[in-house]
């Protein structure tokens, strides 16, 4: 069975065993455990799916109860699985009595988040006017996938599980809807991924117009390739299939007067 699946109508449960305070976990506005806002957060959990929705530090958070847990610990998707998978590994009837402590779940959280942004501060070249086109579009992943622009990417040497060690990376910034910053999606030359602080979007395209249409694609490369078939149109890097879905719904609900468009795999 899979694992998501597997935790339909168990979040609450998951939520509270993986460190998550009960009290937050009901249906009203309250304080958020994750960003810190005083009323704006709403544990909605529909369909068993865990859902919430955070609105408290200005920037609109939401998604399900894998998100939540990112939200929350600062973990990125693979670690929250995993997470949830040994929780539910035990027999059944099995309540833990000792959550996650708190400074273990930040410390790890503040790990990631700092090489995140210590890599993108490192991109930064001395001269604010130096481009990186040329960065970029003689690296490996780009030649290959026949890019020729930044499109918001640096580039940079990263060590990583995935990508290896001072690997040479396109090093992409993922942020807020507002432009805070989130973490950091690097790519070797081999095409590996790997993701350090949280997960986030890249908007791409002239977002001073509010009529063009948004497109939301799944990566760094389908959003070039997307912006460029389509030219006069805001595109959205998701960084992942199951988080388009998400994004669409949102932006459907808040932003009623733009068309909204999903692509799959434009690259």
């Amino acid at each position: 069975m899979e694992l998501l699946s597997q935790t339909i109508d168990r979040w609450p449960y998951i939520h509270s065993a993986l460190g998550i305070d009960s009290q937050y976990l009901k249906n009203r506005h309250m304080p958020c455990p994750g960003c810190g806002g005083h009323d704006r957060f709403r544990y909605d959990n529909l369909e068993g799916r865990g859902t919430f929705y955070c609105n408290g530090a200005g920037d609109s958070v939401y998604g399900d109860g894998f998100d939540l847990l990112s939200h929350v610990h600062g973990w990125d998707f693979k670690t929250c699985a995993e997470e949830v998978r040994k929780l539910l590994g035990f027999e059944p009837g099995f309540v833990p009595t000792i959550p996650i402590p708190k400074d273990v779940v930040k410390a790890k959280k503040s790990a990631t988040s700092d090489y995140a942004n210590q890599l993108w501060q490192g991109t930064k070249p001395d001269e604010l006017w130096r481009p990186w086109d040329e960065d970029v579009t003689s690296h490996g992943y780009a030649i290959k996938k026949g890019i020729v622009g930044a499109y918001g990417a640096a580039r940079g040497a990263v060590t990583g599980r995935l990508v290896g060690e001072k690997a040479d990376c396109l090093i992409i910034p993922m942020r807020t809807l507002s432009g805070a910053f989130r973490g950091v999606e690097c790519i070797n030359g081999e095409g590996v991924k790997q993701t350090f602080g949280s997960k986030g979007l890249l908007i791409l395209g002239n977002t001073l117009n509010k009529q063009l249409p948004i497109y939301i694609v799944e990566g760094w490369a389908d959003g070039v390739a997307a912006l460029n078939y389509w030219d006069d149109v805001i595109v959205i890097v998701a960084f992942g299939k199951g988080k388009q879905d998400k994004l669409a719904e949102w932006l459907h609900h808040n932003r009623k007067d733009r068309e909204i468009t999903i692509v799959r795999d434009a690259a």
